[in-house]
């Protein structure tokens, strides 16, 4: 994939979509053209790839749950976001996948804890 500074999340995900979904079964083609166009792209779609940040996905995940999105939608939000944002970063149009500091426990999807030396 050639590399641009001004990818947006919504650009970067359609990208992704568009060029791998001839790997997926088509069910799961459907599944991920829901997920992506339906919550990810008018959730969080304008921010800028360099600039998601886990603060802005945990709104996001939270703006979900109060549309009344189940628990178990906004984790496969979750994965697929994960996913596709691992190969941002695998490419290196970003240093780190900010999804993986969110996860999902007892239900809800959070930030996670950072260890400090004091807490063990």
């Amino acid at each position: 994939m050639q590399k641009e500074t001004n990818l947006t999340v919504g650009r970067w995900c359609d990208r992704w979509f568009c060029e791998n979904q001839g790997r997926w079964s088509g069910s799961t083609v459907g599944g991920y053209r829901n997920l992506i166009y339906h919550h990810i792209l008018p959730g969080i779609g304008g921010i800028p790839l360099a600039e998601l940040t886990e603060d802005a996905v945990t709104s996001f995940y939270d703006t979900l749950r109060s549309q009344g999105l189940s628990v178990r939608s906004i984790w496969c939000v979750h994965l697929l976001l994960r996913r596709c944002v691992d190969e941002a970063a695998r490419g290196q149009h970003i240093p780190y996948n900010p999804v993986r500091l969110c996860t999902a426990g007892s239900g809800n999807l959070h930030h996670r804890e950072m260890s400090t030396p004091s807490s063990f």
